[in-house]
């Protein structure tokens, strides 16, 4: 015989041995726990009041929040809400200074009268006041 085949022969033998020793292992019955028996109770369900104070560590998130953008630079006169409440839709938030508005409106008021040849005016001649939208087209007519 040829060296190959002694070779071939004896890789054979080799791997049937280890077969036998390694892979015809019995498997070992896992090791099991004694099982644990727990006493369980019922009671009847009872509606009580929880308690009010609970004390934990912990974070606590609001799931709704609500952030205040101005349109206008005035100053905040009044605040109508304490934080944490409720509020509804028309419900009275803030007070800001209408001063600097009211100015603002009056000024563009006397520039009104001005542009069309008005050389003074006072007070609440032309009535009581009311939006711009109102007052051009009743001074443009004369009714004014």
């Amino acid at each position: 015989m040829s060296k190959f085949w002694w070779f071939a022969a004896i890789v054979a033998c080799s791997g049937a041995v280890a077969f036998q020793v390694f892979g015809h292992r019995e498997a070992s019955a896992p090791a099991t726990t004694p099982q644990r028996r727990v006493q369980v109770t019922t009671e009847v369900a009872v509606k009580k009041k929880s308690p009010i104070l609970i004390e934990s560590l912990g974070n606590v998130t609001t799931f709704a929040s609500v952030a205040i953008k101005p349109r206008i630079d005035d100053e905040i006169v009044g605040v109508h809400f304490t934080d944490g409440a409720e509020v509804k839709k028309d419900d009275l938030l803030i007070t800001l200074d209408r001063r600097a508005l009211e100015a603002q409106l009056r000024q563009a008021e006397a520039t009104l009268l001005r542009e069309m040849g008005c050389e003074y005016g006072q007070g609440y001649f032309f009535g009581r006041p009311g939006p711009l939208s109102t007052f051009r087209p009743q001074a443009e007519s004369g009714a004014a």
